[in-house]
């Protein structure tokens, strides 16, 4: 007798602003990478494409900064090359012992607007290979978050249920519900529209989740 595949239950989470403090340094070096090769631009316009940002958004970014097309291949580049030159940024204090906690009831992913040579290159410096075992980042999907994109890809790929996602952005929450997956909120930090995409969960400290799974 053939017994059902038992689903493998997930807890995903975002990355930059929610497992990493790493927001201040992606967007500093966006907007310092922009000004380089199109010091033309003002400032400010360049300030309010960055707004809200914790990884750049490259849809969003060119949306509302103009920049010539033969500039923004060479303005991605000059940020990569900014953000290699910089020292990875620390992750935040409990973090290593939630995911530890997690881990004996749930498989641990990520789902993150971070491009891929990035998430790998932070998550072996940090050593969270054996308690982060799946993810999908942003060049490996074609619409980023809001849109439901990545965490369809990730359940696409990965067999299981996602249980929880767990964000610090409006944009999490979008996702999240537009792929009728429960979320929560971290606030770290201003977060506005929560009103209109109510989440599952608000927390102020990651150690919080714990009370709830």
């Amino acid at each position: 007798m053939m017994h059902p595949i038992k689903k493998v239950k997930w807890i995903c989470f975002d990355w930059d602003g929610t497992l990493i403090d790493s927001a201040a340094r992606n967007i500093n070096a966006l907007k310092t990478a922009a000004s380089i090769v199109c010091p033309n631009i003002e400032s400010s316009i360049i300030e309010k494409a960055c707004k809200s940002m914790q990884s750049p958004d490259w849809n969003i970014f060119f949306s509302k900064v103009p920049v010539e097309k033969n500039r923004i291949k060479v303005i991605k580049k000059e940020w990569r090359t900014l953000i290699s030159s910089l020292p990875i940024a620390d992750l935040f204090s409990d973090v290593r012992d939630v995911l530890s906690v997690l881990l004996t009831k749930y498989k641990i992913g990520v789902i993150t607007s971070a491009e891929r040579w990035r998430l790998d290159l932070e998550i072996q410096y940090h050593c969270l290979q054996n308690l982060i075992s799946a993810s999908v980042c942003s060049d490996e999907v074609k619409k980023q978050k809001p849109f439901p994109d990545p965490v369809l890809e990730f359940s696409r790929r990965y067999n299981g249920e996602i249980k929880l996602y767990i964000g610090d952005h409006i944009d999490d929450l979008k996702m999240a519900a537009a792929a009728d997956v429960r979320a929560c909120i971290i606030m770290r930090n201003s977060t506005t529209g929560i009103s209109v995409f109510p989440p599952f969960l608000q927390i102020k400290q990651l150690s919080e989740i714990m009370n709830f799974v």
